[in-house]
């Protein structure tokens, strides 16, 4: 579930949308195209073109070969680097959310267990995550994203549809967890981070059994609070009771190596307008005639020379026809 993302947000639009208080001393933007000083919040045709030269140093990281870059882009997976804002304040176990420290910090996606290096995990329960020993260190945080991708499966065919507000300009924040090995006071890997699920909404179920944690802006100071205990704000991972805007988008984001804009476009295919247009048949058997036909209007159907009615007689009986015998000529 929610093993694809995508942010499309500068830092500088991330700062101002959740009043984040400490960016990094080190923080720097090689190109300045994915950031933006206009009114507009979200990234726009003349800078997604850009965005891929956005770096980030991390705030906290004193070695170099730890620091992730933070590159906006439309398909964000597994090792990916992700935004993140979490609770840089030492509070010890104060739960006054005023005095918290939103931080900005770019993270990896996904957490190798020391028994399997080789396994990497991307998100965990939000059910079960707190009686986890692999996640009972690690701190709490919001991951950051403009949308992401689940996979409809269907026998042997699997569809990606795009989720995200119908506010483009508004961020999904999703509840995650963090945290970065360290050894003698310095870093010895990146910062890395999962993201929790919960059980999918009315709108989503019937695409996944699955869907990210979303959280409330309300809720962010909470979550991130080091004063709280994992099991005491695990109740505000539930399912999103807004509404989102799901796009079906074409196979083109399959391929994590597609980072650019086409990933969210709309699916425009050939078999997907014959899916639109072209939809089953109803069939009625009227007297041994079976007809065929499709309510579609012409003039809304461009599609509509290809659906006209068809009208064929079957046989009503299954039954074998024997062949005539011939009539005896009677003697005369």
């Amino acid at each position: 579930m929610c093993g694809r993302g995508a942010n499309t947000f500068s830092p500088e639009q991330l700062q101002r949308i959740f009043d984040i208080t400490n960016m990094g001393n080190n923080t720097r933007n090689q190109s300045g195209g994915g950031g933006g000083s206009g009114g507009t919040t979200h990234q726009n045709e003349n800078t997604s073109t850009q965005i891929d030269q956005l770096n980030l140093q991390s705030v906290t990281d004193n070695d170099e070969r730890y620091v992730p870059e933070y590159v906006c882009s439309y398909n964000l997976g597994a090792t990916n680097i992700l935004a993140s804002i979490h609770d840089s304040a030492t509070n010890g176990t104060s739960k006054e959310t005023s005095n918290i420290v939103r931080t900005f910090q770019p993270l990896k996606w996904g957490i190798s267990p020391v028994w399997n290096k080789k396994m990497t995990i991307i998100n965990s329960r939000s059910e079960t995550f707190q009686q986890k020993s692999i996640f009972s260190r690690m701190k709490r945080c919001v991951i950051i994203f403009s949308g992401y991708y689940e996979w409809k499966k269907k026998g042997k065919t699997r569809t990606p549809y795009y989720h995200t507000y119908h506010n483009k300009s508004e961020p999904i924040v999703v509840a995650g967890l963090w945290s970065q090995r360290m050894k003698e006071g310095k870093p010895v890997d990146f910062p890395r981070c999962v993201i929790l699920t919960t059980k999918p909404n009315q709108q989503t179920k019937s695409i996944h059994n699955r869907m990210p944690a979303i959280l409330d802006k309300n809720m962010i100071d909470t979550w991130i609070c080091s004063g709280y205990k994992h099991y005491e704000v695990a109740k505000l991972c539930r399912p999103y009771s807004g509404k989102l805007k799901i796009t079906k988008v074409s196979q083109y984001v399959n391929s994590i190596a597609h980072k650019d804009k086409k990933c969210i476009k709309k699916d425009v295919s050939e078999e997907s307008l014959m899916d639109k247009y072209l939809k089953p048949q109803k069939t009625k058997f009227v007297s041994g005639i079976k007809r065929e036909f499709n309510r579609s209007q012409e003039d809304e159907d461009p599609f509509f020379s290809l659906k006209k009615t068809k009208t064929m007689k079957i046989k009503t009986s299954p039954k074998r026809i024997k062949p005539l015998k011939k009539e005896k000529r009677r003697k005369k």
